[in-house]
């Protein structure tokens, strides 16, 4: 089984449309995943293809998709 938390990305506003589907998902270590991700503390980025592990640079053990991530520079 495994343990996601969600977070609304920003407040939804009437000019906005519906954010149905804007969430931030977290994962957390030790957890089944596959896919890359970034920590949550540090920005520590990752390939994973099985068990989550914590962030060998902080030991954070919270980790989200680079889509996502204020870390992470968007075109």
């Amino acid at each position: 089984m495994s343990m996601r938390m969600r977070e609304w990305a920003r407040p939804h506003t009437e000019a906005e449309p519906s954010p149905l589907e804007e969430y931030i998902e977290f994962h957390q270590a030790g957890f089944p995943a596959v896919g890359r991700f970034c920590c949550v503390s540090c920005g520590n980025k990752v390939a994973c293809v099985g068990l989550l592990r914590s962030c060998r640079v902080c030991g954070g053990d919270l980790w989200e998709r680079p889509e996502t991530s204020p870390w992470v520079m968007q075109p």
